[in-house]
């Protein structure tokens, strides 16, 4: 395959992959997690970077063949060389917004994990205490649980 052709293949699943991301963040900001939406967008964002990989590696692999070198400018090269300079940039500024994105979704991530963390632990210390009388009447002494927990 000619590394136009290629390239046009990989920025299309780049841009599929950018799409997951963008529908993953607005679920991770709703109020109410969605645990089986997320659960499928991992799903379909894992097979997505497992194509895009494979894309990648097929394309290094080619390139190396040619007598490219394994770099930025062995990169720029070919795709000078294949008049397809401007599409590689295209795909470069793709996997830039691909990989901030993708971050940004794990740092909401690790943040929803700890607020859970935090509340679980409010909550086994609350369960240890006597919350309820005898009567099954919440204790006046119990304490509410608090909002910022």
């Amino acid at each position: 395959m000619a590394l136009a052709g290629h390239l046009e293949k990989q920025l299309t699943r780049l841009q599929q992959l950018l799409e997951l991301l963008r529908e993953e963040r607005t679920v991770l900001l709703e109020g109410r997690v969605d645990g089986a939406r997320l659960s499928q967008l991992a799903e379909n964002k894992q097979a997505q970077l497992e194509a895009v990989e494979n894309f990648e590696r097929q394309r290094r692999q080619a390139l190396l063949r040619l007598g490219y070198s394994d770099n930025r400018a062995g990169d720029e090269g070919a795709a000078a060389d294949a008049g397809c300079l401007p599409l590689w940039r295209t795909i470069c500024e793709c996997a830039a917004e691909v990989a901030e994105l993708n971050r940004g979704n794990g740092a909401l991530i690790e943040i929803r994990v700890e607020h859970n963390r935090h509340l679980l632990d409010f909550l086994q210390a609350a369960a240890g205490k006597d919350l309820y009388g005898p009567d099954g009447r919440a204790q006046p002494h119990s304490g509410r649980i608090n909002s910022r927990a």
